[in-house]
């Protein structure tokens, strides 16, 4: 799959508007890009990045700490030789940007070449020796890359069992963690979900992990169904998977439905998740195995957050956030002016960024030209 983006450094519109403060959360770092599509981000911890555009180059990248940006290069335009006998972009079938370090200047992606049987491999590129490090195969068949631990030792990534010809899931995946100085897979976990048959369309297996890249919620992504005000998948109901890597252990359950985030608490004992046209969040005790609180908030979330100092952040469709404590019992309510000025609309992507206690935030304001403006701030977190 092939993501195209044409991303351009733009110059911030002056403007004598000021946000509202708030004691419970700051504004820090922006960016602004003139973009053809939306920003996103990948496995992001003190660098993020966006998508980039093929042959040109990998994208850009932002240092949450300083407020910096410059551009990726795309590596057959800086690297001359490469194994696997590559010698242009017809090589390759696809090639996804991992993770970047602007401080070790290496790059990190998940490299699928155009031959018989799909090879695939992490890829790691030296730009400041223009020299590929490594390339370690990835035996497991259409792997999808969940992304590199913030320790920089494991790279994560799952199996896809999904028939897309005759619409159905087996149910059974694999959950694979690689030791990047050897190449050896050192965890292969095997996650059970229900055995389905004519799939919704919007049918996936979504992956989150927490701030450690340990512990991994999967979940079946089902849409909202007004008629029951469930899930559609029957037979059972929606099904979620909790799997510790250290601890090779998993186990399964009632997960909620039309998930659009979740997020870990700091000392790993519950996961939080919200169920957005339901307007509900959900506390799952990893400890007990089992949800143990349920609260409707009213608002539609589109994403959650757990500070260092053990806060809930639920963002809003709206750009207004609420702050609710490990019970989600609401603490206070941030509105709009404080995130946003009166010209700025929310856009996203959000991502959340545990190890700067930070959101990044994705909106739109006026444009300087004809292309839309996408620009990020970073939201800090009490």
């Amino acid at each position: 799959m092939r993501i195209y983006l044409i991303v351009l450094i733009s110059i911030f519109l002056s403007s004598n508007e000021t946000l509202a403060k708030s004691p419970w959360l700051s504004i820090g770092n922006k960016w602004s890009f003139n973009n053809s599509l939306n920003p996103y981000y990948k496995n992001p911890g003190r660098f993020f990045t966006t998508a980039g555009f093929w042959g040109k180059n990998s994208g850009y990248f932002g240092d949450i700490l300083t407020g910096k940006s410059g551009i990726i290069p795309w590596p057959l335009k800086k690297i001359s030789s490469w194994p696997e006998k590559i010698t242009n972009n017809s090589s390759f079938y696809s090639v996804i940007l991992i993770s970047y370090s602007p401080l070790q200047k290496k790059a990190w992606y998940y490299i699928v070449l155009r031959k018989k049987g799909r090879p695939r491999f992490l890829t790691i590129v030296d730009y400041e020796k223009n020299k590929v490090i490594k390339m370690l195969s990835v035996k497991e068949n259409a792997a999808l890359p969940l992304g590199i631990s913030p320790d920089g030792k494991y790279f994560v990534y799952s199996s896809n069992n999904r028939d897309s010809f005759r619409n159905s899931f087996s149910g059974t995946m694999f959950l694979h963690r690689m030791i990047i100085s050897s190449g050896k897979v050192d965890r292969k976990i095997r996650v059970q979900f229900p055995k389905r048959e004519k799939l919704p369309s919007s049918y996936s297996i979504v992956w989150a992990g927490d701030a450690t890249f340990n512990t991994f919620y999967g979940r079946e992504h089902d849409e909202f169904n007004p008629k029951t005000a469930e899930g559609f998948l029957v037979g059972p109901k929606t099904q979620g998977i909790i799997v510790n890597l250290d601890k090779s252990s998993v186990f399964r359950f009632d997960s909620p439905v039309e998930v659009w985030s979740s997020v870990f608490s700091t000392d790993g004992k519950f996961l939080f998740i919200s169920s957005y046209r339901k307007k509900v969040i959900t506390r799952l005790n990893i400890q007990l195995k089992k949800q143990d609180i349920s609260r409707y908030t009213g608002t539609y979330n589109i994403l959650l957050a757990y500070s260092s100092t053990g806060l809930l952040y639920a963002f809003t469709r709206m750009g207004k956030c609420v702050v609710f404590d490990k019970r989600i019992k609401k603490k206070v309510d941030i509105s709009r002016s404080t995130i946003l000025k009166k010209k700025e609309k929310p856009a996203g992507p959000y991502i959340f960024v545990p190890a700067m206690n930070s959101v990044l935030y994705g909106y739109r304001k006026p444009s300087v030209s004809n292309l839309p403006s996408y620009s990020i701030k970073q939201l800090k977190l009490k």
